[in-house]
């Protein structure tokens, strides 16, 4: 930042009127990203603003970075740029890569992609409003980048997921948060980590077949051939394995 500031350029880390990242928002709250900084005055274009985002690479990755550019190189970081500029109405971004062992530089600016960014966005709204997790990236769990998944154990080995009100079936996903279906209520923060006794995994979270459910269980038939209630069951109920 601070070698892009001796250019002339005008680059602004923080938003003045928060006096922190600047944020953008989208979805009811539930999408969003934080940009590494706005910048005007660049040589190539000195009265356009531009995104800027700052990101480090290995050799490898910088050499493939150098050769294809950043939209083949890294679709991922491309995709967030797009992201970015469709938020904040800016039409340009600057791409800054560090090779992180040779502390060579690689820049791009990018042009906004209105198509792109409306696929991306209606992407987003997708997922969010799924009422079943989207489908794997691979199935099989020695793929590169499952492996380096931090949810690796819940997608592909049976692990359990976290006990929160996201992971719960009575939960949805609704405009500025979460409500409760359950209880009727919206659900801040602490209450979503906390969740609450009446707790329903979704379904699909869990590794096993729905063989029966009620107001306040959910009967699985687990790959092993046991039976796992979630929930309570009233004592008049009977599971059969």
């Amino acid at each position: 930042m601070r070698n892009l500031r001796a250019t002339g350029a005008t680059v602004l880390d923080l938003d003045p009127e928060t006096g922190r990242q600047w944020q953008v928002v989208a979805h009811g709250g539930h999408f969003g990203g934080s940009l590494d900084a706005v910048a005007i005055g660049l040589k190539e274009a000195p009265k356009t603003w531009h995104v800027v985002e700052f990101k480090t690479h290995s050799a490898k990755s910088f050499r493939e970075l150098v050769a294809k550019g950043v939209a083949l190189a890294k679709p991922q970081h491309w995709a967030q740029m797009q992201i970015y500029m469709h938020l904040t109405g800016i039409t340009r971004a600057l791409y800054v890569a560090v090779c992180k062992d040779t502390d060579d530089l690689h820049i791009e600016r990018v042009r906004a992609d209105a198509e792109a960014a409306g696929r991306l966005m209606e992407k987003a709204r997708r997922i969010i409003e799924a009422k079943r997790p989207p489908a794997r990236i691979a199935e099989d769990p020695a793929w590169w980048e499952c492996r380096f998944c931090d949810h690796h154990a819940v997608c592909h080995d049976g692990g359990a997921a976290a006990i929160t009100c996201r992971s719960c079936l009575h939960a949805t996903p609704v405009e500025g948060g979460w409500h409760c279906a359950r209880f009727d209520h919206a659900l801040d923060r602490a209450a979503q980590r906390n969740a609450c006794p009446k707790h329903l995994f979704v379904p699909d979270l869990v590794p096993g077949e729905v063989t029966d459910a009620g107001d306040d269980h959910v009967v699985y038939r687990m790959g092993d051939g046991t039976t796992w209630v979630n929930g309570e069951v009233n004592c008049t109920e009977e599971v059969v394995p």
